[in-house]
């Protein structure tokens, strides 16, 4: 097929060439019976016998070299024929793949999420599945055989992924809650350790402990982080008890 097109080049080149040659041809055959006319004309004049000189040569030289343009050029039309075919083609083929690949990532994003609670990182997976194959079905043409059926996971799975981006959201603030409370419940105890008991040192324990327990109580149950906000809620109210009866 390669070789093919590679001569359809070949002759469409020469086209041109051709073209040129037979009007060069054409002119030069004018020019020669315009001389072979004048000279009849002298010779009649002068009273010489004229032979008559037959004028089908010009016609016959342009009318090959005009079916040899004709048939170049059907040759270069079948080229590009080709060429088109095997391009869209190339595009159908393309266009499949990448349906194939946006369904596999679609079934491995719902999988992650199946029978929550979660940790973020595989929340997180899942949108990173469902992000890829909305590209992959956001970049299949218009004109191609999966088209339709690409439009219609499209919409599905953006649905999936603004769910899943929003529970990614969910997740990132309770564990930024529970990071943070374990922070400041290491403060407190640091306070009241290093700060011999004193008032201010107790008032300023006191304050991270209820600080803490705020952001605990904060995490919403649907989280993966909210059992061991649960472990730690009633560990951290005893402690926020202890020092305040101080």
């Amino acid at each position: 097929m390669i070789d093919i097109l590679n001569d359809c080049d070949f002759f469409q080149e020469q086209i041109a060439t051709l073209l040129v040659q037979c009007d060069t041809l054409n002119q030069q055959a004018e020019q020669a019976l315009k001389k072979i006319e004048q000279e009849s004309s002298e010779k009649a004049i002068n009273g010489q016998e004229v032979k008559r000189v037959p004028k089908f040569f010009t016609p016959k030289i342009v009318s090959s070299a005009m079916i040899i343009a004709s048939s170049l050029l059907l040759l270069t039309f079948g080229s590009w024929k080709i060429r088109e075919q095997n391009l869209s083609l190339t595009q159908e083929r393309s266009a499949y793949a990448k349906f194939k690949s946006a369904q596999k990532l679609g079934m491995e994003a719902a999988y992650l999420v199946q029978k929550p609670l979660h940790p973020l990182k595989v929340w997180q997976q899942a949108q990173n599945k469902w992000y890829q194959a909305i590209d992959l079905l956001d970049t299949i043409p218009h004109e191609t055989s999966v088209d339709d059926r690409a439009k219609k996971k499209l919409a599905y799975y953006q649905i999936n992924y603004k769910f899943i981006s929003q529970r990614v959201l969910i997740e990132e603030k309770a564990l930024e809650n529970l990071e943070s409370a374990q922070k400041l419940a290491a403060e407190a105890n640091l306070f009241v350790q290093n700060s011999s008991h004193s008032q201010l040192s107790r008032q300023q324990a006191q304050d991270k402990w209820q600080q803490a327990i705020n952001l605990l109580e904060a995490i919403p149950e649907s989280t993966f982080v909210s059992v061991q906000a649960k472990e730690m809620l009633p560990i951290y109210k005893t402690n926020y008890a202890a020092i305040s009866q101080i």
